[in-house]
C-alpha cells in the first residue's frame, strides 16, 4: 500500500512510495463477511448492510434508478445486494405511493400502504400517521362501531381523564400494542381495557388497569376513546419509536405448570 510501480521505457521498473502507508482497517463489510457466515444474526446484519446504503446510491444515480444497472461480486456480497434490493424495492413502493397521493390526495388505499412502506423502513412516525387511514377503508368502515365521545389521538390533555380503549383487530395485535399502555398511564388518566376474553386473564397483570371489559358488554360513558392500534400514533409526543420493555408479558405460573402436565 501507498506504492507505485514505475515502469521507463527501456523496461526498467521500480517501486516507489507515493503517499504514506496508512493503518490497515478491514471494512464493516468485511469484518461481518469473514465471521460467522451460517449465523442468523450475522445474516441479517449483512442485510441490513445492504439497505442502509440505500441513501447514498440514490444519491449517486441522482434518483435515476431507471437507468441504473446493479451488480454484485458473487459469493461476496450477495446477501448485502439482497438487503440493497429489498430496500429499493420499499424506496420505490414509497415513491409511488407518494405520487398517487399527490395526484388522489384522499386516496386511502395509497396512504394505507405508504403506511406499511414507512412502517418497514423504520419511520415510525409518519407511518403510524399514515396508518390512521386505515379507519377510512371500505372493510373497516363497514365493521366500524360509532361512538360520540371524541376520538383521542393526542391532541388532549388526558390528565383527569378517562379513557376507553378498545381491541381492534386480530389478539396479536392488541399483544403488541399493550406495550404503550403503561405510558398512557403516565399521562394521568383513567383507562377502561376492552378486550377479547381470552386474553384478559393474561394482561390483567397490568395492575394499573382500572377497569376491565369484555367485548361485547354495554360501554360506560368516558371522556374519550381510542383504538388499541392507534396508541402509537396518539403517544407520538410522549414514546419515541417502538418501546422495547423486557418481558412485558409474563404467562401465569399455573398455566406453564398444566401445560408441563
Amino acid at each position: 500500500p501507498g506504492h507505485a510501480l514505475i515502469i521507463d521505457k527501456s523496461g526498467d521498473f521500480s517501486e516507489e512510495p507515493f503517499i504514506d502507508r496508512l493503518e490497515q482497517k478491514s471494512c464493516s463489510f468485511e469484518r461481518i463477511y469473514f465471521s460467522r457466515g451460517s449465523d442468523p444474526d450475522i445474516y441479517n446484519e449483512r442485510k441490513e448492510l445492504g439497505r442502509l446504503v440505500i441513501p447514498q446510491i440514490l444519491e449517486e444515480v441522482n434518483n435515476d434508478l431507471k437507468h441504473t444497472v446493479f451488480s454484485y461480486i458473487p459469493n461476496t456480497a450477495e446477501t448485502a445486494f439482497l438487503g440493497m434490493l429489498d430496500g429499493l424495492e420499499n424506496e420505490l413502493a414509497k415513491q409511488c405511493f407518494a405520487r398517487a397521493i399527490a395526484c388522489y390526495p384522499n386516496h386511502v388505499e395509497s396512504h394505507w400502504n405508504l403506511s406499511i412502506a414507512l412502517l418497514l423502513d423504520g419511520d415510525y412516525e409518519q407511518g403510524f400517521a399514515e396508518y390512521e387511514w386505515r379507519k377510512q377503508k371500505a372493510d373497516v368502515k363497514a365493521n366500524a362501531r360509532s361512538f360520540h365521545i371524541p376520538e383521542w389521538t393526542g391532541q388532549f390533555d388526558l390528565k383527569g381523564k378517562t379513557i376507553f380503549l378498545h381491541h381492534e383487530q386480530g389478539l396479536g395485535d392488541s399483544l403488541q400494542f399493550a406495550r404503550y399502555l403503561g405510558f398512557l398511564k403516565q399521562l394521568g388518566a383513567t383507562f377502561i381495557l376492552e378486550m377479547p376474553p381470552p386474553l384478559i386473564p393474561l394482561l390483567q397483570q397490568f395492575q394499573f388497569v382500572d377497569h376491565w371489559m369484555g367485548i361485547g358488554k354495554p360501554v360506560p360513558t368516558p371522556d374519550c376513546h381510542c383504538h388499541m392500534m392507534s396508541l402509537a400514533h396518539a403517544l407520538r409526543k410522549h414514546v419515541k419509536g417502538i418501546p422495547s420493555p423486557e418481558a412485558y408479558l409474563r404467562s401465569h405460573p399455573h398455566v406453564r405448570e398444566q401445560w408441563k402436565a
